[in-house]
């Protein structure tokens, strides 16, 4: 789920401590983006989806072990009703 930050400035995975930009940069063998819009673009260059895993939950705060009340998106379901994606 989005945290705290990324909710308030509308992009995914968006706190300067996140890896997730960085991770993907390096798996791709990309140049690290700066901006949201060269983040997307790498996405969609690689073909690479993200989703969340859960549908709903609760947390306060922006770290994953804070949530509590999960109900995980039913990945399976999504991958079926799209099957040109390929997990």
């Amino acid at each position: 789920m989005p945290g705290e930050e990324s909710i308030s400035k509308q992009e995914y995975y968006t706190h300067p401590r996140n890896f997730f930009w960085k991770i993907i940069a390096e798996i791709t063998g990309n140049e690290l983006p700066i901006n949201y819009s060269q983040k997307k673009e790498l996405l969609l260059k690689e073909n690479i989806a993200i989703w969340d895993v859960c549908e709903i939950c609760q947390r306060k705060g922006s770290l994953d072990s804070e949530i509590i009340d999960e109900t995980p998106n039913d990945l399976g379901r999504f991958l079926k009703d799209r099957p040109l994606i390929k997990p």
